[in-house]
Order: structure tokens, then C-alpha cells, then sequence
């Protein structure tokens, strides 16, 4: 068990994560709230052991494979550029595959491709992010083809956040990891399973401006407090939408529409919803969600999705000048409807319609989800949406809504 390959410069590290390196457990499941570095944490523990235990097998893994270039994918290229830098690796993009100078290999992969799945022997670790995507049978899947005989223990580990529970119906992962309270911070060990609950004050490198937002829901959504700012497990009150669901595909007969595009700064992330319709059925895809874009980014992964030039993206109405470069990228993007309390007014009226989720659109199918009414100091729900999480809310919005009715003549 020697290594062939070594860490070149200090990996910042946050020491929650840091102090898991040598867990022998089969399941390692870190979950929590949000922003509390938990992806970051064992893209860089997955790779530290694939330098220092080498050659390992690595798969890393979403439910949908469309969702990885913008996830898994960088967030691993990141973290082997920061050990051993990418300039000594093997990779292709294309594929979304990472060699290491000892062999080691990093294979990106999405539960819907099995023929992929199929052609993946001597695995050793899986890196199942957004864990809750998944259902228990690709848990079960994965589990029974982690086989292979090495000198460290085969591994999977579990990331994610959790999601609000639904009366009746306790998530399968709730059910078989946490059977008990975990408390922020101490890892705890049973059998072959580790099981750690983390928040964003572990992480060193949270934003303050991403702490303030956390924070403010203490008052003004008690709810959402629990399930991001503490990463519980919780029934949500005051949800603006209850009718949605989650489906394969767009069914044929639905007629697409065009696209919603926020365009978001800094920290707030860049969100992309493909929108179809057919009567009050309202179809809708997650096709970008990232922090830190610029507009030419933006355009950039638009043509990476082939996104047709002629299709109608409807942006932010008070970003005239974001609009504008996207025109000049080649894209037809026009001013979405921004009228007076639009979120209101489009909260109403989206709570008339049918909302089916494509699957893969993990941000979309939670931030529709938790989307809530505000409440007051007394707890008492308001008349007005939330503000923070609803990146994708808006460009649904954008994309759809026009103060009175479908946007397009639909009735």
C-alpha cells in the first residue's frame, strides 16, 4: 500500500471532515445543512486517499447523469488540482474521468445510464451525492457491486441535504441511517455505519452574507431554519405549493415554451429552467445551477447544453444590461414580467397549476418545495413569499408568468 503520488501544497480543509480520514466503516453518511462544506469535504478526502492508498476506483456518482458537469465533476477536478494538480493527471472531459499518476481513477457516472454502470468493475469507492435523489432500490444496486478486495475498506459515501418530510411517508434514508437524534458535530460509529450531522458554522469557508441569510430564517421561517440552518428532517409549514411531483421525462404532448433565466451574482447562483405546458400542467427542468457566473458563463454552458438559439429565454426584467449580452452571445433572450408584488400575485397562481419536476432537478424540486410564506415574530403566516432560496422559483417565473395567464396565449 504505497503511494506514487504526493500533496504538493496544504488542502484547506475544514476539520470536521478532515478528522473522518481513517473511518473504516462501509457507509459513511454526511448530511446536514446547508453550506456546511459537506461535498467539498469528501471530494477532498476521496482524492487524499486515492494519492495515499492508490490504485483506487472511485465512482462518483448522481442520480441523473446530465447533472454532473455542473456538480460532481468540477467539484472533483478542484480537488485533485489543489493536491496534485490536474497538469499531472490524466482527464477527459468529455467522459468525466480523472487517472492519477498511481493509477488511481476518478469516473463520474449517473444512476440513469446503465450501460455505464454495467461496464464499472473493481470499484472501490462510491461518492453518491445529493443522496436523496436516489431511491433505496440504487442504494441497494450500488451496494450489492461494491466487491472488490483491497487493502482499504470498499466505501460509499452518502452527501446531502435533508428534505422536508411528507406526512405518512418517511424517507427511506431517515429511515435507515437515522433512527436516532444525531447532534451537530460528533460523528457517531454503529456496526459499519458512520453517521455525521454537520451545519454551516463547521465550515470556515461559509460566506457571511450566506451565514446572515441561514441566520434571518430563525424569525421568519422557523421551519426552513431547522431543515438548512440546522440540517433536520422537518415538516415544513406555511409551503406555498403543494402539487408537484416528479417525473422521468416530458411527456410528447406537452408543448415547450422557452426557457427562464436568473441570472444571479456572487454567491447566488445562476439558475436555467426549460418550461413546457399543456393546459394547467406546467412541465419544468433544472438545466443550470451555479454560483459565480458571468453572463458569458452563462452563455458558454447554454451552448455546452445546446440550447437552441431561436428558443426564447425570458431573464430578469431589472437586468436589462445581463439581457443584452446574452443577446450578444447569440441567444434570443427578452425581459421576463416583473410587475408590482410579483411574487405574490405568482405564487397565487402558480398554487393553480400542476407542477411536474423532470428528475435530475435536484435545486428546482426543493426550492419549489420549500418555497414558503413568511411568518411574523408571533409565527403567524403572512401573505407574502420568503425571501432567500428561490433561485430557480424566479426563472420559473420569468420564464412563465405574465401577471395573468400563460404566457403565450395558453389557456
Amino acid at each position: 500500500m504505497t503511494a506514487t503520488a504526493e500533496v504538493t501544497a496544504p488542502i484547506r480543509i475544514n476539520r470536521i471532515y478532515h478528522e473522518q480520514y481513517d473511518v473504516r466503516t462501509r457507509y459513511n453518511v454526511i448530511y446536514g445543512s446547508r453550506r456546511s462544506g459537506k461535498s467539498v469535504g469528501v471530494s477532498q478526502l476521496l482524492v487524499r486517499r486515492a494519492i495515499e492508498y492508490g490504485p483506487r476506483k472511485i465512482v462518483a456518482m448522481r442520480k441523473v447523469a446530465r447533472t454532473l458537469r455542473l456538480s460532481v465533476w468540477p467539484r472533483l477536478k478542484k480537488a485533485v488540482d489543489e493536491s496534485i494538480g490536474l497538469r499531472n493527471c490524466g482527464w477527459n472531459k468529455t467522459e468525466m474521468t480523472i487517472t492519477l499518476p498511481n493509477g488511481s481513477e476518478f469516473i463520474c457516472v449517473g444512476a440513469d445510464d446503465p450501460e455505464k454502470l454495467k461496464s464499472l468493475e473493481d470499484v472501490t469507492d462510491i461518492w453518491m451525492e445529493e443522496t436523496t435523489e436516489f431511491d433505496e432500490g440504487d442504494m441497494n444496486t450500488v451496494d450489492a457491486g461494491m466487491s472488490a478486495t483491497v487493502d482499504f475498506l470498499c466505501q460509499i459515501w452518502l452527501t446531502f441535504n435533508p428534505v422536508p418530510r411528507v406526512p405518512g411517508a418517511q424517507h427511506w434514508i431517515e429511515k435507515r441511517f437515522l433512527s436516532v437524534e444525531h447532534k451537530l458535530g460528533v460523528p457517531v460509529v454503529n456496526d459499519n455505519t458512520l453517521v455525521l450531522r454537520t451545519w454551516y458554522k463547521q465550515n470556515a469557508f461559509c460566506p457571511q452574507e450566506v451565514i446572515d441569510v441561514l441566520e434571518g430564517y430563525k424569525t421568519t421561517n422557523p421551519s426552513l431554519y431547522r431543515m438548512w440552518a440546522l440540517g433536520e428532517f422537518t415538516t415544513l409549514e406555511g409551503a406555498i405549493l403543494s402539487d408537484i411531483d416528479v417525473i422521468k421525462r416530458v411527456p410528447e404532448w406537452a408543448e415547450f415554451v422557452g426557457y427562464g433565466l436568473d441570472f444571479g451574482y456572487a454567491n447566488d447562483p445562476a439558475a436555467l429552467v426549460a418550461i413546457w405546458v399543456r393546459n394547467d400542467d406546467l412541465y419544468l427542468r433544472e438545466e443550470m445551477y451555479s454560483p459565480g457566473m458571468t453572463n458569458q458563463a452563462i452563455a458558454s454552458y447554454m451552448r455546452e447544453l445546446g440550447v437552441d438559439r431561436s428558443a426564447i429565454i425570458r431573464g430578469d426584467a431589472a437586468e436589462p444590461k445581463s439581457i443584452a449580452e446574452i443577446c450578444e452571445e447569440g441567444f434570443t433572450a427578452i425581459s421576463g414580467w416583473k410587475g408590482p408584488d410579483y411574487k405574490r400575485a405568482a405564487a397565487r397562481w402558480l398554487q393553480s397549476k400542476h407542477l411536474h419536476v423532470v428528475e435530475g432537478s435536484t435545486n428546482l424540486l426543493r426550492e419549489l418545495s420549500t418555497w414558503s410564506w413568511s411568518t411574523d415574530k408571533h409565527g403567524n403566516i403572512l401573505p407574502k413569499p420568503a425571501d432567500g432560496d428561490d433561485h430557480t422559483v424566479d426563472a420559473t417565473i420569468y420564464g412563465i408568468y405574465n401577471g395573468k395567464r400563460w404566457d403565450w396565449g395558453v389557456a
